[in-house]
């Protein structure tokens, strides 16, 4: 069996943010301002994608439809840049280091296996997340750092 050498972690519910809580309640913010309930199950069936993609499927979803034109791109794209500043005010509320992250990093690293990371946030939302991650303390800054 060969030797593992790397790990490349996730950020978002894999270091930080256990539940991956930020995106579904910025989601919920931004569809309940537009009058539009959306419930955690109905924001997590498409979790992962990108979120304007997300936030098609959504509006596809509450249309009631799988049609692809539900909504035009404009008004995908004025959700999104309405949804990227409730989505950094969610990842400051909600980005705490999951418990044994931290430990884990540093025992993967006493055996000489290199970390990295990968994220799908853009890099001001992952400096939110590095921010977050300082305030937990001197042994946050061995967590994965890198995109």
């Amino acid at each position: 069996m060969p030797k593992t050498t790397a790990i490349i972690f996730d950020w978002a519910g894999t270091t930080v943010d256990f539940g991956s809580l930020a995106p579904v309640r910025a989601l919920q913010k931004l569809f309940a301002g537009r009058g539009l309930a959306v419930t955690e199950d109905e924001v997590r069936r498409d979790m992962g994608i990108h979120k304007k993609d997300h936030i098609r499927a959504l509006l596809r979803m509450k249309a009631g439809t799988q049609c692809k034109d539900v909504a035009s791109e404009a008004a995908v794209e004025e959700l999104f840049a309405d949804f990227i500043p409730m989505q950094m005010e969610c990842l400051a509320a909600c980005s705490t280091v999951i418990p044994g992250v931290v430990q884990t990093v540093e025992k993967l690293r006493a055996l000489g296996i290199r970390i990295g990371s990968t994220t799908g946030y853009t890099r001001p939302m992952l400096e939110v997340l590095l921010a977050q991650a300082a305030k937990e303390g001197p042994g946050c800054v061995t967590l994965p750092r890198y995109v």
